[in-house]
């Protein structure tokens, strides 16, 4: 449920994404297009801050090529949020195994949406 309404806010949101999302979506479009992780092909300079991230992005955006009703913002949206939420749930996890704490869901709660309020911004960004 926690996944399906952080993914349901993320694709609310995507039309608001930073520029820099743009930046980053192009630069995976040229790299699996031309094989270049460039913002321009013809401009030699790497503006990605994040190989990974954009290999994450590539590979995206060559799931969205399998479906005419798929486009990058979207399928970024969607992994996004499955990627906040599961980083609450081993956030909790880790929790659980490094502070032994009398079980209370109400503690639980409240940490994950400590995680949440400060993982929310940067994720729909």
């Amino acid at each position: 449920m926690l996944i399906g309404g952080l993914v349901y806010v993320q694709l609310k949101m995507r039309t608001s994404a930073y520029d820099d999302a743009y930046i980053h979506f192009r630069i995976a479009e040229n790299l699996i297009n031309y094989g270049v992780p460039y913002d321009n092909q013809s401009d030699v300079v790497m503006v990605s801050s994040s190989s990974g991230g954009t290999l994450i992005l590539a590979g995206l955006a060559m799931i969205a090529r399998l479906s005419p009703s798929l486009n990058l913002p979207t399928l970024t949206a969607v992994f996004k949020g499955i990627v906040t939420v599961t980083g609450a749930l081993v956030f909790l996890r880790l929790l659980r195994l490094s502070h032994p704490y009398p079980r209370s869901t109400a503690v639980e709660i409240f940490f994950v949406i400590a995680y949440l309020s400060q993982m929310i911004k940067p994720s729909l960004g």
